[in-house]
């Protein structure tokens, strides 16, 4: 069971979510200095969602039940490198069929860290 969280704001929509989520993590060693990580989430929530038009906000928010899943994937190499890609889906609105319509959020992050030398390394997000 995990509880989540999640707050987007890039300059063409706001989203803010909270949910419940079933879950599993695993892992597997690839190879003696590889191992691969992953995550699956499915959950239910509630969440907020609006369009900002142009330069003002208007302040129109979709509020509703809304559905969330995650994907994880994490591949870790030795203690030199670290790639992780986070693929999440959000629907506002499918749920309870809101005279509004209906927002469907995605989203997926990618990051590579790269360890210099001891606890110095160089990150790309």
């Amino acid at each position: 069971m995990y509880a989540n969280y999640d707050y987007l704001a890039p300059q063409i929509f706001h989203v803010s979510t909270t949910s419940l989520s079933i879950g599993t993590k695993g892992q597997w060693w690839a190879a003696k200095n590889l191992a691969v990580q992953g995550t699956v989430l499915a959950g239910l929530g509630y969440a907020a969602a609006n369009t900002a038009r142009g330069v003002s906000d208007t302040g129109e928010y979709h509020y509703g039940t809304a559905s969330r899943g995650a994907l994880a994937l994490r591949v870790i190499d030795d203690t030199r490198a670290a790639l992780d890609v986070t693929a999440t889906i959000v629907s506002v609105g499918r749920i309870t069929r809101r005279p509004e319509g209906r927002d469907d959020v995605s989203r997926v992050d990618a990051a590579l860290t790269w360890r210099l030398q001891g606890p110095h390394a160089i990150g790309i997000r």
